[in-house]
């Protein structure tokens, strides 16, 4: 019963949840071996070894009758193997949906490290983007990834990170640099706006710049 309980929370916040096991005490809930989807996000999903959610007002009487007394205080992932399928457009339509439904998400007090992400363009192909050690943080009204370095179509570039927000409603990816605001490189969806879009910009920058932060030899 208490694991339907989680699932069912889960749900009601936005996410499709699948574990193989958890544990509870007082202030948190510990998922292990968890895999999570946005509703309705088909091109999205995550395998996470072990999501400790920090909770207040966690009782018995709340496991069994009713979760109004319980907050989520902070979301911990250690370990995160994110897999994304489809192109840049498609998704950003299908979050951007999601994001209407689930406002509240981007408000989840969320850090996880550890994280590894690959991007493919069809189920079948090999992913274009690849990228390990990733490290979430906790923004207001949104989020930030970084990682050291990452590959792209098997090319070695410098550091990628990545920024998402309730406010300006976009997720902006970033290459080259850690703060994709002023990497050479980026990738940017648009999720508030009539008709959802993605698109890339490369940054006008000096060519040795762009070389050592990408890690290639320019011109090719």
């Amino acid at each position: 019963a208490l694991h339907e309980r989680i699932v069912a929370e889960a749900r009601a916040r936005g996410f499709e949840l699948e574990l193989e096991d958890f544990s509870l005490s007082p202030e948190r809930v510990v998922l292990v071996r968890a895999t999570v989807r946005p509703l309705g996000v088909r091109g999205l999903v995550a395998r996470l070894d072990e999501v400790t959610l920090e909770v207040s007002g966690l009782g018995w009487s709340a496991l069994w009758g009713g979760a109004k007394d319980v907050t989520l205080t902070g979301v911990a992932v250690d370990g995160a193997d994110v897999h994304v399928l489809g192109s840049a457009p498609a998704l950003a339509l299908e979050l951007s949906r999601w994001s209407d439904h689930y406002p509240a998400a981007y408000d989840l007090p969320a850090r996880a490290s550890h994280v590894a992400l690959a991007w493919r363009a069809a189920a079948e192909r090999a992913p274009w983007l690849l990228v390990t050690g990733g490290e979430v943080a906790r923004q207001a009204h949104g989020g930030t990834f970084e990682a050291a370095t990452a590959s792209v179509l098997d090319k070695r570039v410098g550091p990628v990170g990545s920024s998402w927000s309730k406010q300006d409603g976009r997720i902006l990816l970033g290459f080259g640099e850690p703060d994709p605001e002023t990497a050479p490189v980026r990738l940017e969806l648009l999720l508030d706006v009539p008709e959802p879009v993605a698109r890339v910009e490369l940054r006008q920058t000096p060519l040795d710049t762009l070389t050592g932060a990408l890690g290639i030899t320019l011109p090719l």
